[in-house]
């Protein structure tokens, strides 16, 4: 019998008989032996016939004869009768026993080897000896813990594993068993379902299992109390569907513990099999991969000097997990519009790993075009690393400064060199992308002011160029600088007088002399456009003289020739700027009869009011010695939300101005006007000032994505035709209808005023309620603002403010000492700070915060907000209000505190106050209310 401790009680009857018809005496004798692993725990005599002491010291497990197995000696035993005795054993395991016991079934004959526990019961009379045996085996059931099947990829993020538990019976006898099985997975691996799937027949599971118990808990246990016999087998199957969050999971949990420990770990699976209290355990373990890809560029881009740039891509596969894994990858290129790709390819794969031959990474998202390779196996712990090669150039009819922006990390939006790396593992797709931009470099060529008479030499002149060399693509880049003079008949070049410029580190070459020596720089560095264009200044001043009298000067105001040579009569200025192997030109050039034009943004001030005033300067000066006569117009290219509201206009002594000039429906400044040459005594360049007042918004709309209707200047100086910021364009009709035109602008501000109630209010056991706010001005324009800012509480009745602080501002801004938001309207009490200076693209943000109590004086706009955004007073309503430059701007939020429920009618009028209180201590003395609350958006 089973004790369940592993231990079991054997009893035998030991039966002497008489059958003769006298008395005889005997001894009588009862000895055991234990077969292989089990062993002899007690044995005892626990019944002897009447009258007969049995030996004291008798175990029944000495050598065959010897002493200790005699029961009883020289008892009488009367004819014909019947003496029994009864001997006990208790049964168990021998000791340091490894691995499985050795526990067989009894001999098939008695008294040969085999399993179990053999008795041998001896009698003895007259030297006469009669003998039995007897053999009892017993159960020995054992566990095995395998996995059957998997992990494996259902293509949906999960994954199915099935273990297999196998109980045998490889004892002597028929045994009863109970299993249970645990799931020990590492945190974070979620079990999506978990079930018993295959039992033996005629054996009940429990419908209650799922392996998630502490130890010995029920929901472990599989099945219990069954019996299973000698040589028998017993299989269940237990079938796990698991997935991860693969953002969050630590790869640690993955890692399988020590076999034994019992520790968490993978898909760790411990299975226990108690049969008569000998627990037998097993656990198995599977580990789960884990795939991410990283993408980064290795090299470049790289300038190729010859108007394309080659960039490496370095994608990267690493599985950071215990078990291998397939994935798919693919690689699209995101390219902005106007990126022309000469050629693409992927020139490192792992070893072994077969790339797609059709990959172009041009592909829609899905398509096959962008598959680098399918179905790859990546084992556990280790890396495949890809790389993608691309060569590039630029379309320069096509391509926008927009175009050659990276887009926003994890968008999926094309701009710039992006490129966007997917991976696909077992249905789940993980990313990645990097961009780099590209630079986009043009020149603009003017003269910068009139030509100068130099003093005392007849005929010799000085003229000032300037070279604007502009990125507006945000990468950065490097160029070669080259002006070129080419005089034509009549003028004679005597030598470049000064160079100078802008540009960080430039060196200026000391031989340049714009004939023999054409460049400036070379390998000069100019930076990405990343918070607009960047430009490098040059101003080149060049000493001419001049002899035209018996020269025939085109008059169509074409500086060269059908040739391509100079005109007679000009100075032909060709700028160049070499960068990666594109050139780009610009020409300017002075020639007689053709009056030069130059606008100069001289002032634009925010005046109050909403307005501001700006001021400009148009200069006009002649190249000819001969006097000449001209027309100038001038035109306000201002974003459409701009209105001017006044001009004012000054012009050279002598000149008529057109009383009617607005800039707008009529841009004639003067017409017919009379221009000294430049060997005149009276000669000086005609300077006009045009002063405009013009009615500025706070804010403007969206621009279009040609800039027009922007506060910026997008375009430079010089030929910008949009109608955006503060443009202005100034155009010189000469005396043969030729026109020249120069634009300047002026960028704007454009500032935002959001509020916010951060999180709920909450309310303390005193009562008290706290309330935080959040102001954010925000300026998208394209030039700083200086802004007012204030805040204003408007609560409803009976809300009283207790305290209130302003707990954070921008860097370096401080805020008002004497705010409290408690005053009337236009107060100083509500002024947070003052000529606060906002920069372009800038964000500030303030928080304020609030305590404040409820009284006893309630009414309906105490506990609900009303109309959203009438700022009247009601809950805890907070009016915010920007000011600048004369303009106003507020926003408001509201959020009520929660109404209390209302209480039995006791003949007594309680206020709210009071009530809380009540409410309080039936909630005991220090408790906390902490209320949700629904906000109302304004």
């Amino acid at each position: 019998m089973p004790n369940g401790d592993g231990t079991w009680t054997v009893s035998y009857d030991v039966v002497a008989t008489n059958d003769g018809a006298a008395a005889g005496d005997y001894d009588i004798s009862d000895r055991m032996t234990a077969g292989g692993d089990l062993d002899v725990v007690s044995s005892a005599i626990t019944a002897t016939p009447a009258g007969v002491t049995p030996n004291a010291d008798w175990t029944g497990l000495g050598a065959e004869g010897a002493a200790e197995n005699v029961i009883a000696t020289d008892v009488t035993l009367p004819g014909g009768g019947v003496h029994t005795y009864q001997v006990e054993v208790v049964l168990g395991m021998a000791e340091g026993i490894e691995g499985p016991p050795d526990v067989g079934a009894c001999p098939a004959e008695p008294g040969a080897d085999g399993g179990g526990l053999a008795n041998t019961a001896e009698i003895e009379h007259n030297d006469l000896t009669d003998a039995d045996e007897e053999c009892t085996s017993v159960a020995a059931i054992v566990v095995d813990k395998s996995i059957s099947s998997g992990p494996v990829p259902n293509g949906d993020g999960t994954f199915t594993i099935t273990y297999d538990l196998l109980a045998e019976n490889i004892g002597g006898a028929a045994g009863e068993y109970d299993i249970s099985d645990r799931l020990l997975y590492g945190e974070g691996i979620e079990i999506t379902s978990a079930g018993i799937i295959t039992a033996p027949d005629g054996v009940s599971t429990n419908a209650g299992w799922t392996g998630l118990g502490d130890e010995g808990a029920a929901e472990n246990v599989v099945a219990e109390a069954i019996m299973l016999e000698m040589d028998g087998v017993h299989t269940y199957q237990i079938e796990v569907i698991v997935q991860l969050d693969e953002d969050t999971i630590d790869p640690s949990v993955l890692e399988c513990p020590e076999p034994g420990s019992g520790e968490s770990g993978g898909l760790a699976n411990s299975t226990e099999l108690d049969h008569n209290g000998i627990e037998d355990e097993d656990d198995v373990c599977a580990s789960l991969p884990l795939i991410d890809i990283a993408k980064t560029i290795s090299e470049g881009p790289v300038p190729n000097g010859d108007g394309t740039w080659t960039i490496s891509y370095e994608l990267v596969a690493t599985n950071t997990g215990g078990a291998a894994g397939d994935y798919d990858l693919t690689d699209q290129l995101l390219y902005g519009e106007g990126i022309l790709i000469e050629s693409a390819g992927v020139t490192t794969a792992p070893e072994g790993v077969d790339t797609n031959p059709g990959w172009t990474g041009l592909g829609d998202e899905g398509a096959a075009e962008n598959v680098i390779s399918s179905d790859v196996t990546l084992p556990e712990e280790s890396a495949h690393t890809y790389q993608v090669d691309v060569t590039v150039s630029l379309d320069l009819e096509t391509v926008t400064p927009e175009a050659l922006e990276c887009p926003e990390p994890g968008s999926g939006e094309s701009g710039g060199l992006a490129n966007s790396t997917e991976l696909t593992h077992n249905g789940e797709d993980r990313d990645d992308d990097v961009c780099a931009p590209l630079p986009l470099i043009d020149i603009i060529k003017s003269l910068e002011g009139p030509v100068e008479p130099v003093e005392d030499q007849a005929g010799v002149y000085d003229v000032t160029y300037e070279l604007l060399v502009t990125n507006s693509g945000e990468g950065e880049g490097t160029y070669d600088l080259t002006d070129e003079l080419a005089a034509g008949e009549g003028i004679e070049v005597i030598g470049v007088q000064d160079v100078t410029t802008d540009a960080p580190g430039a060196v200026i070459n000391d031989g340049f002399d714009g004939i023999d020596d054409t460049v400036i720089v070379t390998d000069q560095a100019i930076a990405g456009a990343v918070e607009g264009p960047v430009e490098h200044t040059y101003q080149v001043t060049v000493r001419y003289s001049a002899d035209v009298f018996d020269v025939e000067v085109p008059t169509d105001g074409m500086c060269t020739t059908a040739d391509g040579g100079p005109a007679p009569g000009a100075l032909d200025n060709q700028a160049t700027v070499d960068w990666n192997g594109i050139e780009e030109e610009d020409e300017e050039c002075i020639l007689p009869g053709k009056p030069t034009v130059d606008k100069e943004l001289v002032t634009a001030t925010p005046v109050g009011g909403g307005q501001w005033e700006i001021v400009y300067d148009i200069t006009v000066g002649n190249v000819g010695g001969q006097a000449t006569t001209y027309d100038l117009d001038d035109e306000f290219l201002f974003a459409a939300e701009v209105t001017v509201d006044g001009v004012q206009l000054a012009g050279p002594e002598g000149v008529m101005l057109n009383a009617g000039f607005d800039g707008a429906s009529d841009t004639r400044i003067a017409t017919d006007v009379m221009l000294a040459g430049l060997d005149s005594e009276d000669y000086a360049p005609h300077v006009y000032t045009v002063t405009v007042i013009a009615d500025v918004p706070l804010q403007f709309d969206e621009p279009d994505a040609d800039g027009t209707g922007s506060p910026a200047c997008t375009e430079p100086a010089g030929s910008n035709p949009l109608e955006q910021g503060l443009n202005n364009a100034a155009t010189l009709t000469d005396e043969n209808g030729n026109e020249a035109t120069d634009t300047d602008c002026a960028p704007l501000p454009s500032i935002e005023i959001a509020k916010q109630v951060t999180g709920d209010p909450v309310v303390d056991a005193d009562g008290e309620w706290t309330v935080t706010y959040e102001i954010t001005a925000t300026n998208d324009g394209a030039v700083e603002g200086a802004y007012t800012l204030t805040d204003q509480l408007r609560f409803g009745t009976g809300i009283d403010v207790t305290s209130a602080t302003i707990v954070s501002t921008p860097e370096g801004v401080s805020a008002s000492s004497s705010w409290t938001g408690q005053g009337g309207e236009g107060s100083e009490a509500n002024v947070v700070a003052t000529d606060v200076v906002l920069e372009a693209d800038g964000t500030h943000t303030y928080q304020v915060q609030v305590t404040a109590t409820i009284g006893e004086q309630t009414d309906a706009t105490t506990f609900s907000c009303g109309e959203p955004g009438s700022g009247e007073p009601a809950g805890f309503r907070n009016v915010a209000g920007i000011d600048h430059n004369g303009h106003s701007q507020d926003a408001q939020d509201c959020i009520p505190p929660e109404e209390p429920p209302e209480l039995p009618g006791t003949g007594a009028s309680l206020g709210w106050a009071p009530m809380a209180a009540i409410l309080l201590l039936l909630l005991g003395t220090g408790t906390l209310l902490a209320v949700r609350y629904r906000r109302q958006a304004e």
